[in-house]
């Protein structure tokens, strides 16, 4: 009985939802390189890798400046480089774990984090750029409404 008792409270008190699954799961951050410049001026560019792009990585954990968790993104960060865009562009990375949740759930999140750094300035209220891989690029569809 008691058990039931509790686990009422839980259901009443603690509601959950597939929809709500999402809030832990992905992660917007700013990559850190000592390559990069201070110029707040340039436009963001966001990197969303496919799917278990994240999969070796240490989740919780992820910050922006760990180099295990640039190893998807590496041939681009690379080329970012080189090729001076940092000059242009600010880099994000946003990882999901797309082993454990569906694609709608991500775009949600992806959403969600977005207006989040808009809202607190990390990123400007203007055009930024998105580049996304597979399962990313469906996240980023789904939410511009075409699938």
């Amino acid at each position: 009985m008691l058990y039931f008792t509790l686990l009422t409270f839980l259901l009443t008190f603690i509601p959950f939802s597939f929809s709500y699954a999402s809030y832990s799961i992905c992660k917007l951050v700013r990559n850190m390189d000592d390559r990069d410049i201070d110029n707040e001026n340039r436009i963001p560019l966001i990197l969303i890798h496919g799917i278990n792009g994240t999969s070796s990585i240490n989740f919780p954990f992820i910050d922006g400046s760990d180099e295990k968790e640039k190893e998807y993104f590496q041939n681009f960060i690379t080329f970012f480089y080189e090729q001076n865009l940092y000059t242009k562009y600010k880099l994000y990375r946003f990882h999901y774990l797309s082993n454990q949740y569906s694609v709608k759930d991500i775009a949600q999140e992806l959403q969600e984090k977005l207006d989040a750094f808009i809202l607190n300035n990390s990123i400007a209220d203007s055009k930024f750029v998105i580049v996304a891989h597979s399962m990313g690029g469906v996240s980023c569809k789904i939410i511009h409404g075409r699938t």
